[in-house]
């Protein structure tokens, strides 16, 4: 048996990037591990000395500190005021933007975007930005979590003679964990897993040349992740935004990125079952003590089943070339949220579930010379 502790209590704290204290993430690390085996001898019960048994048990209790720091907008900003940004705003043109009326792009007084410019949608996304925990415009924002995960899993082995001329042997493993995971603006994730894996076998001897041995083996996982939305409210439809998926584990918002300043994600919901069967046997046939002949087959069995969807909420991209007229905008584009409420870019895709399944039979001869 061995037991391993760590935390992260003498660790030093992170690095600050941006000039103000850094908060030390909690950390840990703690696994267990026992094994016992032996012969299957237990007084006045079972007496079996030439039978071997091994059964071993492991768990782990994992913490990961997250420690992530981002730029948010301000509360001016989501208001529409980017006067602390020395970079002109142009308004573009109604032509350019729906809500817009200029004729020409013309520069906003003050850099103050007015309420009458803001898009509806964009402005309905702005809730799920946090508010910034230090002052200035860049790296304004930290963010500090543990992160759980949690493992286990339990093995048994057993083998033995039922006669001089057979043996059978027996192998089962499960397995099974958990984890959580946080976006920067404290989204969390969740996922799941589990395993089982079994086989037994036979031998036998006909001869003391001639034997014979057959397998049987089973396998299967499953693995699920769910994001923070999912099954939530319909974010997408409630905003309006057409083209992404309605189905009620792909809810939420759309995925936003700009240039300057950290984006707004979740993760992407998945399930996926695979099994796989698998029969044996194999004879082995000596020939002079030079040559093994062996013949037998081998029956498989795969069953893959996957549902996975990839960008199915849609992704907004903003550049904020309209705004800037073109020209290099080497402050931040952030004002792209709020005032255009169209992105550069946008996708949606969905892959959804995959089921494939396969029955392999070959045949096998095999010769080997011994050396």
């Amino acid at each position: 048996m061995s037991l391993t502790v760590a935390n992260s209590v003498l660790n030093a704290a992170p690095f600050s990037l941006n000039g103000q204290p850094a908060q030390k993430p909690y950390s840990a690390n703690n696994r267990l591990v026992g094994n016992i085996g032996g012969p299957l001898v237990i007084p006045k019960i079972v007496n079996w000395p030439r039978s071997q048994f091994m059964v071993s048990v492991s768990t782990s209790l994992i913490r990961n500190g997250q420690n992530s720091v981002g730029s948010v907008p301000t509360p001016d900003e989501l208001g529409g005021n980017f006067s602390e940004i020395s970079s002109v705003i142009y308004e573009p043109s109604a032509g350019a933007n729906p809500f817009c009326t200029a004729s020409t792009p013309t520069p906003f007084p003050g850099n103050i975007i007015p309420a009458m410019c803001l898009n509806p949608v964009s402005a309905g996304l702005l809730h799920y930005f946090p508010s910034p925990l230090y002052p200035g415009i860049v790296q304004n924002y930290r963010f500090v979590i543990t992160n759980p995960s949690n493992n286990h899993s339990v093995g048994v082995r057993f083998n033995a003679p039922i006669s001089n001329k057979d043996r059978l042997n027996f192998n089962v493993q499960t397995s099974g964990g958990s984890s959580d995971s946080h976006q920067l603006f404290g989204f969390m994730d969740t996922s799941a897993n589990s395993g089982l894996s079994a086989s037994t076998g036979w031998s036998h001897s006909f001869a003391p040349r001639f034997n014979n041995s057959a397998t049987f083996s089973l396998s299967r996982s499953i693995s699920q992740g769910s994001p923070y939305f999912a099954n939530g409210a319909n974010i997408a439809g409630e905003l309006g935004i057409e083209g992404v998926s309605q189905d009620p584990q792909n809810y939420g918002p759309p995925s936003l990125s700009f240039t300057n300043f950290s984006g707004l994600s979740d993760g992407a919901p998945s399930l996926n079952r695979n099994q796989t069967f698998t029969a044996s046997d194999s004879i082995t046939y000596v020939v002079r003590r030079k040559h093994n002949f062996t013949f037998g087959y081998t029956f498989n069995r795969l069953h893959q089943d996957s549902e996975n969807f990839q960008n199915a909420r849609g992704s907004f991209s903003f550049s904020g070339i309209m705004t800037s007229q073109g020209r290099q905008w080497a402050a931040r584009e952030r004002h792209g949220l709020r005032f255009r409420g169209l992105p550069a870019g946008i996708a949606a895709d969905r892959l959804g579930a995959l089921q494939r399944e396969r029955q392999l039979l070959p045949k096998l001869v095999h010769q080997r010379l011994r050396q």
